[in-house]
């Protein structure tokens, strides 16, 4: 029975998954309330968009279509992320 589950296997699936429209006005949202912030990759109020826009860094411009990434400039879509990772793996690898 389809329970309406995807499970994908990195960030970067969620791209080629996701509706692009439907992210895209999510991002649009989110970068009209926070200007100067990259979407982090855990945003508590939509996860799906943290990871959507996390594998869109992952991919980088080249590997995404190119009317995406025109569109996604539109907006000043940040491809490298402000934010530092927090993880407990990278904050000791950086000591």
């Amino acid at each position: 029975e389809n329970l309406g589950f995807i499970f994908l296997l990195t960030l970067e699936d969620l791209y080629y998954e996701a509706d692009f429209d439907d992210m895209y006005n999510r991002i649009s949202n989110y970068q009209r309330l926070h200007p100067k912030d990259s979407i982090p990759k855990k945003y508590r109020p939509d996860p799906e968009l943290g990871a959507w826009a996390t594998g869109l860094r992952r991919l980088g411009p080249d590997n995404v279509r190119p009317e995406h990434v025109q569109k996604l400039a539109q907006i000043n879509f940040q491809w490298k992320s402000s934010s530092p990772c927090g993880s407990k793996f990278m904050l000791e690898f950086r000591d």
